[in-house]
């Protein structure tokens, strides 16, 4: 079959990473997507995986995400207003996706978390993203914390 074909067949990305490409959730998304990618996973880029799209759109990530055997919510300040992020995580919700939430221990704390469950946890598409623990995926004070998170992900998808 052909890549855009292999790529329109569910669960043919292994991982779909939900981030906002402004701030710190594209230093966890990068993070995730090497380590990943070194483990042979199948990380969605729209640049390969969405060739065939006319206009990369949210209907067009929302499929990606529907294809994707498992979501990394990269979480950040700029995550939770972006409504592109709030779209895939509500497509991966629609479908019964696992979510993961990773942030940056470089840059939040887990006080910073406990106020992101609060605020969200009564939101219909975010509240989603907390069904699982938050994990630390970039932290340069905790590198066997973050060899944890990155082991863990490679184990789901």
């Amino acid at each position: 079959a052909s890549t855009s074909t292999q790529a329109q067949t569910k669960g043919s990305i292994d991982v779909f990473i939900s981030h906002y490409t402004k701030d710190d959730s594209l230093h966890v998304f990068n993070k995730v997507e090497a380590f990943l990618s070194a483990k042979h996973k199948r990380v969605f880029n729209p640049t390969t995986h969405l060739s065939h799209v006319v206009k990369i759109d949210k209907e067009a990530m929302q499929e990606a995400v529907k294809r994707s055997k498992l979501v990394v919510a990269a979480l950040s300040e700029g995550f939770f207003a972006s409504s592109w992020c709030e779209a895939e995580i509500e497509a991966a919700q629609q479908v019964g996706i696992k979510v993961i939430p990773v942030f940056s221990g470089d840059h939040h704390g887990s006080n910073q978390i406990d106020q992101w469950v609060n605020k969200y946890k009564s939101h219909p598409t975010f509240r989603y993203v907390f069904r699982e623990n938050a994990r630390d995926g970039l932290n340069k004070q905790n590198n066997e914390q973050v060899k944890r998170t990155l082991d863990y992900l490679s184990t789901l998808c």
